[in-house]
């Protein structure tokens, strides 16, 4: 396997639920002749996995990503280009024709940003993994549905990168050759300090362009703000992979440190 594919296998077991089951294993195994430790145990999981599906729960998680970039209303002094970033995709024919489409993460993202390139009459770069079998498919895909669905008709694709910093990398080198240095990076609230910081490392002065921010739905003001539901077991989920990655960066990534560029909380 991949460095990647380790990297995600890890993610897997250390997040929920996979690092509940794990400890629940390894519990019962050790203290199988220990009911009354056994039981704590699994009282502890049902009250977390309670927790964690909860809207006041997971809501928090999440705004602790989110509050510190405000809507972008106006254009950044200098902007030059906008920069989507990819969020996966979903492969197989569709209701298009096409042998693959962007994932609803990044549809979300390529909707905004066809909206400021528009807007602002910028040029516009799409940022993600194209390589491989199936990547000239894909990159076909990803322009078609720019053109003919976003009303874009040209955009930049950057196609090697697999992870948010590789975004940063290559997109930095498609960027200086074209001459451009201040691009808006679009992609969700609370994706945006990862991305906004692995451009910055790389000495690209870019903007924030954040969307689809997550709050809270109207079913789930009041008493149900308390009550599980499997949507926000997912947001909590989404939370807690954000700032594993933001820590593994950087330990790991952010070597020489990384300029003070987030903006404050509001």
């Amino acid at each position: 396997m991949s460095a990647n594919d380790w990297m995600r296998l890890v993610e897997l077991l250390l997040l929920p639920p996979g690092l509940i089951l794990w400890v629940g294993l390894l519990i019962w195994l050790v203290t199988r002749a220990r009911a009354r430790l056994l039981a704590i145990f699994f009282l502890g999981v049902i009250v977390v996995t309670w927790g964690l599906s909860t809207a006041v729960v997971s809501q928090w998680l999440i705004d602790g990503l989110q509050d510190r970039f405000p809507p972008l209303l106006a254009k950044p002094n200098g902007a030059d280009a906008v920069v989507v970033l990819g969020g996966g995709r979903y492969w197989g024919h569709n209701e298009y024709g096409l042998s693959s489409l962007p994932s609803s993460a990044s549809l979300e993202r390529m909707a905004y940003g066809a909206y400021l390139a528009r807007k602002w009459e910028l040029p516009l770069v799409y940022s993600d993994g194209f390589t491989g079998e199936f990547g000239k498919q894909a990159a076909q895909a990803t322009r078609h549905y720019f053109k003919e669905v976003l009303g874009v008709a040209t955009v930049y694709l950057e196609g090697n990168s697999r992870t948010t910093f590789e975004n940063a990398k290559y997109t930095d080198r498609l960027l200086e050759a074209r001459g451009l240095q201040r691009p808006i990076v679009v992609t969700h609230y609370w994706h945006m300090q990862r991305a906004l910081e692995s451009f910055h490392y790389f000495g690209i002065q870019a903007s924030a362009g954040p969307t689809a921010r997550i709050s809270l739905d109207v079913s789930d003001r009041g008493l149900w703000r308390w009550l599980p539901k499997a949507t926000r077991l997912n947001v909590s989920y989404q939370a807690l992979h954000e700032y594993g990655g933001l820590l593994w960066y950087h330990l790991k990534l952010f070597s020489n440190g990384v300029p003070n560029v987030i903006p404050a909380a509001r």
